[in-house]
């Protein structure tokens, strides 16, 4: 259907309509004998609403006959928004309030995003908004903007985070932007202060504009981006087994249990265990948005019994399972 190539980084991604990932290797032996490195399958709209198109873009002057070539690079960089979900918004303030305030939140979301040439792209991923920029140094300005339409006070309720990380389409995930997307979300883990958190991956933003608003951002290395990705690894892999403890997370993570509390606390400012109670909470959440009963997400969350489950997330999220499902 089309494509796009990034020869400074040396790569080519193809859109191809096809009935399954056999057909797509033998075309690509067929007509030129270079395989693909890895296949996806993709939804339109979300191709559409990451990339921007799904089809060649118009090249102007180019005759009917002439070939159509174009440098169209694929490398994107995401502003994942998060802010807390709106049951529990509405359950522990006024419900005008919340409306107005959730109704200003996707307003100005969209507003920034068209004005800074962003998209607003379709995700069934856990957090509120993705926002799709070719171009980081805007990605940057609209996150920060986005920001600056709150007080102190509505990013408080909202529990408003915003991070920024930049990828290509296809990696290593089964999903497109997977791999960019999973690691803005980790970020979220790390916000605090209501500053936008910055990956290693979007240095190609200008110095001159990091610099300038530096007091507003977090800054992540590569090699703390690595250490993050192993934790959640670990936490995705393992968290599912009610067993699986603190000494358990030491053994993966090879630090002893002073070390992954100091580790943690630099990169999350959390302890182990409160990291590993809030990530099970978080799936669980997810979960019973999904239409899982309560039990079935106690248990597949690493919760020992219904009963345990359920007091964890009201001290976590004053509000039990049950209501949360009722006023779902």
């Amino acid at each position: 259907m089309t494509y796009w190539i990034d020869e400074d980084n040396d790569s080519a991604f193809c859109l191809i309509e096809a009935p399954s990932e056999n057909a797509v290797r033998d075309l690509h032996k067929s007509s030129h004998g270079l395989m693909p490195h890895h296949i996806i399958e993709v939804n339109r709209d979300t191709v559409a609403s990451f990339l921007g198109r799904l089809y060649d873009p118009v090249v102007p002057g180019l005759r009917k006959e002439e070939l159509k070539v174009f440098n169209d690079p694929a490398y994107r960089t995401l502003v994942i928004i998060d802010i807390k979900d709106p049951v529990l918004l509405k359950k522990h303030s006024s419900r005008d309030s919340v409306e107005t305030l959730l109704q200003l939140y996707f307003d100005v979301i969209k507003e920034q995003s068209t004005f800074f040439g962003g998209e607003i792209a379709e995700h069934s991923e856990p957090v509120t908004s993705i926002l799709c920029f070719s171009s980081s140094s805007n990605a940057l300005s609209c996150g920060l903007e986005i920001d600056n339409a709150f007080s102190i006070e509505e990013k408080k309720v909202l529990g408003l985070k915003i991070s920024l990380t930049s990828g290509m389409p296809v990696s290593t995930s089964d999903r497109i932007f997977g791999e960019t997307i999973d690691n803005g979300i980790q970020l979220l883990y790390t916000s605090r202060d209501h500053k936008v958190v910055i990956g290693p991956s979007t240095d190609v933003i200008s110095r001159t504009h990091l610099d300038k608003n530096s007091e507003r951002l977090i800054f992540f290395t590569l090699n703390e981006e690595k250490r993050l990705n192993k934790i959640f690894y670990i936490l995705e892999r393992f968290s599912p087994d009610e067993s699986f403890g603190i000494e358990d997370f030491c053994r993966e993570v090879g630090l002893s249990k002073s070390s992954l509390n100091r580790h943690l606390h630099t990169l999350t400012k959390r302890s182990p265990n409160t990291l590993l109670k809030e990530f099970r909470l978080n799936k669980a959440l997810r979960l019973l948005r999904k239409g899982q009963n309560i039990s079935d997400v106690s248990f597949s969350t690493g919760f020992r019994s219904p009963s345990y489950f359920s007091k964890c997330f009201k001290e976590h999220f004053l509000l039990s399972p049950s209501k949360f499902v009722e006023d779902f």
